[in-house]
C-alpha cells in the first residue's frame, strides 16, 4: 500500500497531447479492445447528413458502442447508443447530424476477455433501410408494416411486391 499519498496528484509542467484515432467514411478500421478497456474514435462531418456507424465483434457481450457531439462520450453521457450489447454486429443510426466532431466509445465487456479483435466502419446514408417489421404477412386483407432508417422525407413513398412481382401500392403515415 501507498503510505504517503500527498505525492499522487500533480500538474504537468508542460502540455500533454492526446490523439483521437480519426474514422474515415467509407473505410474500415481494425483494432483489439480488452474486458474494461475503452477505445476512443472522432469522425469529422462536413455537412449534415445520415450516418451509419457499425462495430462487428467477435464474441459475445464485447463491447458497448456510443456516440457524441462535440465531447467525449462515457457510458452515462452520449447522444446515441446501440441498442444489443449481446450482438456481433451492431450498429448506430444518426439522422440529419451537424458538420463538427463525433466522438465514439467502445467500452470493453466481459467478452473482450484479454483482448478480441473488432472492425468499425462510419458511412453516409443517403437512403438506408434498417429494419422492416413485420416482414412476413398474408394476401388477404390489409397489413400494417413498419419500414425504418434513414434518408425518408414527408415525400418517401414505398411499394411492395410478393413474390410473383406483383406491385402493390402502400400508403404512409
Amino acid at each position: 500500500p501507498d503510505v504517503d499519498r500527498r505525492n499522487n496528484t500533480g500538474v504537468s509542467a508542460g502540455l500533454v497531447a492526446v490523439e483521437i484515432p480519426a474514422l474515415t467514411f467509407g473505410l474500415t478500421t481494425s483494432g483489439t479492445i480488452d474486458n474494461g478497456q475503452d477505445v476512443y474514435f472522432r469522425l469529422e462531418s462536413s455537412a449534415a447528413s445520415n450516418m451509419r456507424l457499425a462495430a462487428q465483434f467477435t464474441a459475445s457481450p464485447q463491447a458497448e458502442f456510443y456516440v457524441r457531439y462535440g465531447a467525449l462520450p462515457d457510458r452515462s453521457s452520449f447522444d446515441a447508443s446501440s441498442t444489443d450489447i449481446f450482438a456481433l454486429q451492431q450498429e448506430i443510426l444518426l439522422s440529419g447530424t451537424r458538420p463538427g466532431t463525433y466522438y465514439i466509445l467502445l467500452h470493453g465487456r466481459e467478452g473482450a476477455a484479454s483482448g478480441k479483435a473488432f472492425d468499425i466502419t462510419a458511412e453516409e446514408a443517403v437512403l438506408d433501410v434498417h429494419q422492416i417489421s413485420p416482414d412476413h404477412g398474408s394476401n388477404v386483407g390489409q397489413a400494417t408494416v413498419t419500414v425504418e432508417g434513414l434518408g425518408f422525407s414527408p415525400d418517401s413513398s414505398a411499394t411492395l411486391i410478393g413474390p410473383t412481382g406483383t406491385p402493390r401500392a402502400a400508403t404512409t403515415r
